[in-house]
């Protein structure tokens, strides 16, 4: 047998190999994602940074080059049962929305198009809030709105900005912040974590306080608050769902396991978030804000989630889905 022939033999039995792997993966793909779930709408352009009000479904969808050759790179909603999509931001062939987040009030939706941005809710023209730095995270009070800009890999750190929704300039209320996330406010402070520990600063000005210290060989990540409680993760290569009395004292452990990549959720009672069930699936999950027993609502592939009055909205990479909470 000559060499060539029987290098040809091995090269066969390798892609056998190799089909027969693709083969057993895609049966596994092939089982039914999300079977507990509705489907309110489908068939659509990478729908991301969901958010929900009393009667509508806002998203972002596209986000890409691809997508604005296609005209789908828009900010969206449609009735909060189902139904008609109507286009609330058009990109059209200058803006891409970005997916970070979508932020609703009364009137408007919020989004970054690279810069900060707001449109009515029921459409209308692009108003731009501010040029300082492109948001990952945005929030927001009576007075202030609140950013943190993109830093990407090899990046340095960025600052954190304020600006009086009255108008003015954009203002710096931070030195930048190492690996800084999970932007947060309430009546006094500015919260912020770090994979040192949670930090806040006094919404009127003053010194920045380390209010949480993480334990030596593991990373924080994550923050989100209600009144009385800081919810965040912390691990090493897997991280576990904490909650902490803003008074102080240990931390809680609510879930022993949690997809830290993905954002969790708050709702009245329960948190809502992913954690692992296979390599290609999550489950979603809730756990009581008292604590207890994780409960898995049902499995697949999620992009992002938001919670309404009675269900849980979230949408994979075609698909809007919800389930009642």
């Amino acid at each position: 047998m000559s060499s060539t022939f029987s290098s040809l033999l091995w090269r066969l039995a390798a892609l056998s190999i190799l089909f027969g792997c693709l083969s057993g993966c895609g049966s596994k793909n092939s089982e039914p994602r999300w079977p507990k779930s509705k489907v309110l709408a489908n068939k659509l352009d990478h729908p991301q940074a969901i958010a929900v009000d009393e009667k509508h479904i806002y998203f972002v969808m596209g986000g890409t080059i691809a997508s604005q050759n296609e005209g789908t790179n828009n900010v969206m909603r449609m009735p909060i049962e189902g139904g008609p999509l109507t286009v609330v931001f058009k990109g059209g062939n200058k803006y891409i929305p970005d997916t970070f987040f979508l932020t609703l009030d009364e009137r408007y939706a919020y989004f970054s198009v690279g810069s900060l941005v707001r449109v009515p809710k029921e459409g209308g023209p692009l108003e731009e809030i501010s040029i300082a730095g492109m948001p990952t995270e945005f929030v927001m009070d009576k007075e202030n709105y609140y950013w943190h800009p993109f830093v990407g890999e090899g990046m340095p750190p960025a600052l954190f900005y304020s600006m009086s929704k009255k108008g003015g300039q954009a203002q710096a209320i931070t030195d930048p912040r190492p690996s800084a996330n999970g932007l947060c406010i309430d009546d006094q402070y500015i919260y912020w974590i770090q994979t040192t520990g949670i930090y806040r600063k006094p919404k009127t000005g003053g010194e920045i306080t380390q209010v949480y210290a993480t334990p030596e060989g593991q990373i924080s990540s994550g923050l989100r608050l209600d009144a009385d409680n800081f919810y965040f993760t912390q691990g090493t290569s897997k991280h576990a769902l904490y909650k902490l009395s803003k008074a102080g004292g240990e931390p809680l452990q609510l879930a022993k396991s949690i997809n830290s990549a993905a954002d969790f959720v708050l709702g009245d009672t329960d948190l809502y978030f992913q954690r692992e069930r296979d390599f290609n699936t999550d489950y979603l999950s809730k756990v009581s804000k008292k604590g207890g027993e994780v409960i898995d609502l049902d499995y697949g592939y999620m992009k992002s989630l938001a919670v309404g009055k009675t269900d849980i909205y979230f949408t994979d990479i075609s698909t809007i889905y919800s389930i009642p909470k």
